[in-house]
């Protein structure tokens, strides 16, 4: 690496900084992309999509050029998501029409006033105008709004909506379930708590109506991990092409005097680094000398593998298929610090469940397992396996949000006292060069509008 100064560094190795990378190298400025191990990306966000994603990321591969991105289907994988409610089994599949049937067959209370009109639909011209619509809307997202505008422009599509008066009606039926504080709704409380905390990694007492189009588009639509090693390697390649720079080492320290990153010392022979803008991409280890912190309600996910003899993976699989994520929740679960789980095929021989925690909670192994075998008993209809372990390193963070809150918030950067700079260290600092993209920058449409964020900044 013969230069040490550029326009951009960009901290962390992973798809938003490629994107971020190559957004800037087309602006024809300069990029370093700085590959600290200390720095994670959020497993959820770079390893699964919902259809909103995969249209705009689609539409940031058009206009940036980024053939991986045009052509994203080749790294998605279409998985059902079966949802296990108290007594209530469903599941959604890559069919629109059929998803909003079975939905409101099973939750009719949602679709109250509007179920006639569904029966009504017509299967085939459903599908085509509803998917039509999201290409559209996606698109105008896109190519003319920005992260503050977001919001609005959000609300105001929606009056375009082809079936208006089927979302008018499901958007009134649940807000009156969620703020319902009886159990007279408590099924369909659960249910939509418990996919908001799927798709939208967030557990929040209010809900606002852009969230609910939101959640009512993922209801219908298939929903898709990410081969993200494969694409961030074809990213990786046109970066470097293009004139990005790229180091893999760690970062010793960083020089901060009156609140700007003036530059970086790397742990190589390259030595320092002079800063002029500065982006972190993922979450910092304790060991790293920058972290931040925003006024959230924080849960983690921690997993647990079970190991699955022959028997268990034959009478599974006539139960879920290797192709599903599965949610399970009931009356005793729900409102507790664990309110759900989320269950997956890691391969063949193992099955995972991710179980949501309170940050603030002392996590217990032992009541985590008990808890998650008494509803693998009561829901797959089997003993659980003997055999499991613990996996902490794909933990991710959802957050109570009180309001939407799209503008961006202010970073709080806190500076570890072992770092050495040329005056006294201090605890923490407001600095004004350094943005925070990490999981706890995410907003309330999850990935979306994650990568609008990103968008929106102006090179």
């Amino acid at each position: 690496m013969e230069n040490n100064s550029f326009d951009y560094t960009l901290i962390g190795n992973n798809f938003h900084s490629l994107i971020m990378g190559m957004k800037i190298v087309n602006k024809k400025k300069s990029s370093l992309i700085i590959d600290d191990s200390r720095i994670n990306v959020d497993y959820i966000l770079e390893n699964r999509a919902d259809e909103f994603t995969r249209i705009y990321l689609q539409m940031w591969g058009i206009v940036e050029e980024l053939p991986p991105l045009v052509n994203i289907d080749d790294y998605l994988t279409t998985q059902d998501v079966q949802f296990d409610i108290g007594n209530k089994k469903l599941q959604i599949t890559d069919n629109p029409y059929l998803n909003l049937v079975e939905i409101a067959r099973k939750f009719p209370r949602l679709f109250q006033g509007s179920i006639d009109e569904i029966l009504n639909l017509d299967e085939q011209s459903f599908n085509d105008e509803v998917s039509t619509f999201v290409d559209r809307f996606c698109e105008l997202q896109f190519r003319f709004r920005n992260l503050n505008s977001f919001e609005n422009n959000f609300s105001n599509s929606l009056i375009s909506f082809p079936f208006n008066n089927l979302l008018n009606n499901f958007n009134t039926n649940v807000s009156l379930v969620v703020g319902d504080k009886s159990e007279e709704f408590l099924v369909e409380k659960i249910f939509i708590d418990s996919a908001r905390g799927f798709y939208f990694n967030e557990l929040s007492e209010s809900l606002e109506t852009i969230e609910i189009f939101h959640l009512f588009i993922n209801l219908l639509f298939p929903f898709y991990t990410v081969n993200a090693k494969a694409l961030k390697e074809d990213l990786f390649q046109i970066y470097l092409d293009r004139g990005g720079e790229y180091k893999k080492c760690k970062i010793n320290s960083f020089h901060i005097p009156f609140a700007r990153l003036e530059n970086i010392e790397l742990d190589s022979y390259e030595g320092v680094i002079d800063i002029d803008r500065c982006m972190i991409f993922g979450d910092a280890d304790p060991s790293f000398d920058l972290s931040t912190k925003f006024d959230n309600h924080d849960y983690k996910f921690v997993e647990v593998n079970f190991i699955l003899d022959e028997f268990e993976q034959k009478k599974l699989k006539y139960t879920y298929s290797s192709k599903s994520f599965f949610i399970f929740a009931d009356k005793n679960t729900y409102g507790s610090k664990s309110p759900f789980l989320i269950g997956r095929y890691k391969n063949e021989k193992s099955l995972v469940f991710a179980i949501p925690i309170e940050k603030s909670t002392e996590i217990s192994e032992g009541k985590i397992v008990s808890h998650i075998k008494k509803s693998f008993k009561n829901l797959l209809s089997i003993d659980p396996p003997q055999n499991y372990f613990f996996d902490y390193s794909k933990a991710f963070f959802m957050f109570d949000h009180k309001n939407l809150g799209f503008s961006q918030k202010r970073k709080l950067v806190f500076i570890n006292n072992r770092t050495v700079f040329d005056r006294s260290p201090v605890d923490k600092v407001h600095i004004e060069n350094i943005d925070i993209w990490s999981k706890e920058r995410r907003f309330s449409l999850g990935n979306l509008t994650f990568l609008a964020g990103i968008k929106d900044i102006k090179i």
